[in-house]
């Protein structure tokens, strides 16, 4: 009577275009430590967001300052830059501005 064997899958929001999806297909960015760093385990303490593996999510969340609301502080260009080769878009082809 129900739903005995299916598995509840984890959903979050990315902080770029703001779509949901399973927790697993997006990068988690954490602040530890006072920086802001890529959580491929997902495990690491600290207050997190999401976003897709894409160049223009980035561009969306840094332009709305999403990761300001979400973290309490700003991606430094340094921190963006460590997003980017995550997420496997080319360094230096865009600029980051925040």
């Amino acid at each position: 009577m129900g739903k005995a064997n299916s598995k509840h899958t984890p959903m979050r929001r990315c902080n770029g275009c703001m779509k949901s999806f399973p927790k697993k297909e997006l990068l988690r960015l954490v602040v530890a430590d006072d920086k802001v760093v890529v959580d491929p385990g997902g495990k690491t303490e600290g207050r997190g967001a999401y976003l897709c593996r894409s160049e223009d999510c980035l561009s969306k969340a840094l332009k709305k300052k999403r990761f300001t609301n979400v973290m309490t502080r700003k991606l430094t260009e340094d921190e963006a830059e460590a997003v980017k080769a995550a997420i496997g878009v080319a360094e230096g082809r865009s600029e980051v501005s925040e």
